[in-house]
């Protein structure tokens, strides 16, 4: 065993001399009675970021698509709706990794990239990017609202902010607002738009770390229990966990002793509320005590309410036996929002029976663990997405548990379709849509997503990760510490005072005439919660490296989830060949083309390299880089070496750890005032800053600035992920020739060429969906394998209205199947057999016609009635073919009672045609299965709504006089009535209302007869198109107006390439 001795420098020297020897020995970790697993390797080209979702579902506001991010294959796929039922129709490539998806209209949606740090903006008509907007490290939500205008709210949780976007000028520079909390998350609001709540996810839970030098001047640990074991030799000092409980800091025990040594608080803010009524929005109130990891949040304006998922960390409590099973508790927080914010914790497993450690199968068949998403429908009935236990939770208004709905593998989104009773999961691990009949609380079908590229390391390794059904109680899962694989941000204290010493051995170092045994101790103290991004190639794992691989960490399933059993042999390979994908998004403090800042004043990353890499700080012998193996090349910071206690003046031996993404870590300060974490660096958090870490005795900087710049180096290490992986430029009509275009593009270029990512082109290229990748000396191979390569500039010279592109850097080996080879079978995208188009089938043609022009689902009878006239209609009739059936519903009283009464109070009263955007929400008011008193309520709301709206009271309240506002209206609509006069007197006498005069000429013969030709036109680029008419819709008026023939004008729509295009890429 290697001696314990008191620290002598000369020593010091010697030893570490020793150690730069034999820098590259490798400690062989003792093994464990744990079946040995290889794990496989992931296919090159793929490369697993686990991207947190967050709101992956959204249903666009006309009830008939809904739109979900599929995360592997970076795609937003659009569904139709119809009946409850989904079909497939697009999956338009975004960013890498999304995880989030906001409808704007029926025709825009904004999608976060997490990976790529960009929202795209989707034209869902077209199916393509019209922009990108750069938005910051990590963005994870984003939401329509605001009052006074409109405005897009992006959660940047990278950042720690919100920033604000004029989605009507999104070139402008954003407002940003500064969050108090690690990783703002998700995004709410009210139904106004007043009013947003921000979800802070990585919040904390009121936990700080006493160091270990104050906890010996504090007189020492508590006491252990349960009692140490006898036959342990003296544990090491460690530092102390401690929570805060009124004024002071307080161990498990309640003894309030450390708070002399904490000057700080923390600020532990998990929902930040502001107010959106203005122009600028502002901050208007922090909630506080809602969570340690916080999630989703769903709103009840009614009792103004706010409900929130998260999970409670009790890593307060000390030792593994002591938290088994129940180190973790699942939760919904209520806020009620009245002056004083209160905050009501709701535990979702109240079945449990903590008492018994081992659990029931009927506690882990009821538990919902992992709450990712929660919806609230029109009845006040709120569902929470349990992504650990495959389940969908149902709940009152009190937070009560009321039903469990068995679902897909790993939900963790939810979309509530009222209309329909209807409720949408999304399920990430087996990338499927679970539709749910709300009414009997089941699921009634499963559908798939779209392309999923995972390759089957990721897809059968994956559940081990999330899976609670391996816990004692069903509740807890490797993910609810390492969430999406990554850390909590807090610290554990899992030692054993019953455990037994772990020897870990190495071969005798050269020139120190003893072999060095590492004899871990069971009661290890405070360590930190490492990622699992990226540890493959970095073992022995762990702090102290007591664990020789993954494998090794098998009996935790028992001793710390409190399971029945360890994983099998194949189940731990799987588990392995999953955590072998796991990689680190790029560093977002690296400039873009993987170099490091090189500020001419302040903290210095490229001088920091030199130095880390050069010059001997460690006791003036070694250099950083010979145990923090950084170059040549990239590499993960770890030489995987054990370095004795002494060495490292620690009470504990411990490995050389990886230092990337680092730069996560800051947000703590040992000084007065709130803190956004208590932990911060090495094993236990104890070190506020890389400048207190560096400023240990065994350095030997010369000074604080040569501090700093190693620091800001260490900050800014390479993650083995290149900066262009991800990034993005979109190449519209607007900005094609700019410069920061040709630059961006340039850029990318210049990165895959020197091999630190692929470069790919998506977008409408000559009016179809194409696919490119760049194979160098500025050349682009496109998805059809008979065509040529083209240059950059012939692809932006293609660039139009309606022909964007986007070009995007991708993980080296990845561009040929995420550009031109989707499927990876060898045929490029573009020589693929055409995927039928939808619309092509009857059901589905005229599910659309009820859709387009009723605004709601088929009614039975009618849809199998059209589908029987459909079916048996006789080739080349006239009268009952698709263009027939098409007139048919437009001349239906259904829509002339409806569409057409909402287009003539425009035209006429306005003298302009409605707006598409206008139209469509005024339309659904008076859309459904209205019964005559429904409809009749609902066309008076709209009359009286549509009087009081600023451009009709601008053109009509100066006019006083009845026979004068009358004449008025008359006018603009350029009729004559016979019973003009009746309309001025009743209106005169009170017997009507001026919305009822309006509507009483609205609804006159003449002006439905003068307007129904131009309404027939108009519904063809409503309906059909989804968008405004344009220049040409005139010449269609003219030919109506002289010939009637409006069969041609509806072939020429149904038949036309934009309409089509809607239903397939």
């Amino acid at each position: 065993m290697f001696p314990r001795f008191p620290l002598n420098k000369n020593l010091v020297k010697k030893i570490v001399l020793a150690l730069a020897v034999c820098a590259a020995a490798l400690w062989i970790v003792a093994r464990r009675d744990v079946p040995r697993a290889e794990a496989q390797a992931p296919p090159p080209d793929y490369k697993n970021f686990e991207g947190p979702q967050v709101h992956p579902l959204a249903i666009t506001p006309d009830g008939m698509r809904l739109l979900a991010v599929n995360t592997p294959n970076n795609t937003l796929s659009v569904f139709y709706l119809s009946g409850g039922m989904l079909t497939l129709v697009k999956e338009i490539p975004v960013g890498l990794e999304p995880v989030s998806v906001a409808v704007r209209n029926e025709r825009e949606a904004w999608v976060a990239n997490w990976l790529s740090d960009s929202v795209s903006i989707v034209d869902l008509a077209n199916g393509n990017v019209t922009q990108t907007i750069d938005v910051g490290d990590e963005p994870t939500d984003v939401l329509f609202a605001g009052q006074a205008r409109e405005m897009a709210f992006v959660s940047v949780s990278g950042l720690n902010q919100v920033k604000v976007f004029d989605p009507n000028a999104t070139s402008a520079a954003p407002q940003v607002i500064n969050i108090g909390g690690k990783q703002p998350r998700s995004l709410t609001c009210d139904a106004t738009g007043a009013q947003v709540f921000v979800s802070v996810f990585e919040s904390g839970n009121q936990t700080t770390i006493v160091p270990v030098q104050q906890v010996r001047t504090g007189g020492g640990l508590p006491a252990p229990s349960p009692a140490m074991s006898t036959t342990l030799p003296r544990a090491p000092d460690t530092s102390l966990i401690v929570k805060r409980s009124g004024a002071n800091w307080v161990d498990e025990r309640g003894d309030g002793r450390w708070t002399q040594f904490i000057p700080y608080t923390l600020a532990d803010v998990d929902v930040v509320a502001i107010d959106a009524s203005g122009t600028a929005p502002v901050v208007s109130r922090e909630v506080r005590g809602v969570g340690t990891l916080v999630g989703n949040s769903a709103l009840d304006a009614a009792s103004n309410r706010l409900y929130v998922v998260n999970t409670e960390a009790h890593n307060e409590v000390r030792f593994e036996p002591n938290v088994r099973g129940r180190f973790v508790s699942t939760r919904v927080s209520i806020i009620s929002l009245g002056t004083n914010a209160s905050v009501t914790p709701v535990d979702i497993n109240p079945h449990i029976n903590q008492s018994n450690p081992f659990g029931t199968d009927e506690e882990r068949s009821n538990s919902l663990a992992i709450p990712a998403d929660i919806a609230r429908d029109a009845s006040g009935t709120l569902y929470v997405a349990a992504t650990g236990s495959n389940r969908v939770g149902v709940l009152d208004s009190s937070g009560a548990v009321q039903a469990r709905i068995n679902v897909g593998q790993g939900p963790t989104g939810l979309a509530v379709d009222n209309s329909r009773r209807r409720l949408y999961v999304l399920n990430r691990f087996d990338e499927t849509l679970s539709i749910v009949d709300l009414s009997s609380r089941s699921v009634i079908n499963n559908v798939s997503i779209g392309n999923n590229p995972e390759p089957q390391s990721v897809r059968n390794g994956r559940r081990f990760l999330y899976d609670a059904s391996l816990s004692a109680h069903g509740d807890l899962a490797c993910a609810s510490c390492h969430a999406n694989g990554h850390r909590d941000g807090i610290a554990w204290d899992l030692g054993d005072p019953q455990g037994t010493v772990q020897q870990v051995a190495s071969g005798t170092i050269p020139g120190i005439p003893v072999s060095f045994v590492a004899n871990f101790h069971p009661m290890k103290g405070p360590m930190t919660t490492q990622t699992l991004r990226g540890i493959t190639g970095t073992e022995p794992l762990h702090w102290r490296g007591d664990r020789s691989s993954l494998a090794a960490f098998n009996p935790a399933f028992m001793s710390l989830l409190g399971g029945t059993r360890q994983l099998t042999a194949d189940e731990m390979s799987a588990f392995q060949s999953f955590i072998q994908t796991l990689t680190y998004p790029p560093n977002p403090l690296e400039n873009l083309d993987r170099t490091l800042p090189n500020p001419a004043t302040g903290p210095n990353p490229t001088r920091g390299r030199q130095l880390f890499n050069n010059a001997t700080l460690d006791a003036a012998v070694l250099t950083c880089n010979q145990c923090h193996s950084s170059s040549p090349g990239f590499k993960s910071g770890t030489a995987q070496v054990l370095i004795p206690a002494a060495l490292l003046q620690e009470p504990q031996d411990f490995k050389v750890p990886q230092l990337r993404g680092l730069y996560q870590k800051v947000g703590l300060q040992r000084a007065p005032g709130e803190q956004l974490s208590g932990y911060g660096f090495t094993h236990d958090g104890s070190f506020d800053s890389l400048l207190s870490f560096l400023r240990s005795a065994v350095f030997t900087f010369n000074n604080d600035n040569d501090r700093l710049d190693v620091a800001q180096f260490v900050l800014s290490f390479d993650t083995g992920t290149a900066p262009a992986v991800g990034l993005q430029v979109t190449a519209n009509a607007i900005n094609k020739t700019s410069a920061s275009v040709s630059d961006r593009i340039n850029l990318l270029m210049s990165q895959a060429g020197v091999g630190n990512c692929d470069l790919i082109v998506r977008g409408t290229y000559g009016g179809v969906r194409r696919g490119f990748l760049y194979i160098g000396n500025g050349l682009f191979q496109p998805d059809r394998l008979s065509d040529t390569p083209v240059s950059a500039q012939t692809l932006l010279q293609a660039v139009d209205v309606n022909q964007e592109l986007t070009f995007t850097g991708v993980p080296l080996g990845a561009g040929r199947r995420m550009g031109i080879d989707a499927n990876g079978n060898g045929v490029l995208n573009g020589d693929e057999a055409a995927r039928p188009n939808p619309i092509d089938d009857t059901r589905f043609f005229i599910q659309q016609q009820y859709a387009d022009f009723l605004n709601r689902d088929p009614d039975p009878p009618g849809f199998q009635g059209w589908q029987d006239i459909m079916n048996n209609c006789a080739t080349g009739s006239t009268q009952c073919d698709r263009i027939e059936i098409s007139s048919d519903f437009f001349r239906s009283p259904e829509f002339q009672g409806r569409g057409y009464f909402i287009f003539r109070f425009y035209i006429a009263s306005l003298g302009r045609n409605a707006f598409y955007k206008e139209f469509v929400p005024d339309l659904r008011r008076v859309s459904g299965f209205l019964d005559d008193t429904q409809l009749e309520a609902a066309k008076v709301a709209f009359v009286n709504d549509f009087v009081s709206r600023s451009e009709f009271k601008q053109k009509y309240d100066a006019i006083t006089d009845p026979a004068a506002y009358v004449d008025a209206i008359l006018n603009s609509a350029g009729v004559t009535l016979s019973q003009r006069q009746v309309l001025i007197d009743d209106l005169r006498a009170g017997r009507k209302s001026r919305a009822e005069t309006l509507r009483a000429i609205m609804e006159a013969q003449e002006v439905y007869d003068k307007y129904y030709n131009t309404a027939f036109v108009v519904m063809q680029y409503f309906g059909y198109l989804r968008r405004d008419p344009d220049i040409l819709y005139l010449n269609w008026i003219d030919t109506m107006n002289k010939t009637g023939d409006y069969r041609t004008m509806i072939n020429g729509f149904i038949n036309s390439l934009e309409y089509r295009q809607r239903f397939t890429q």
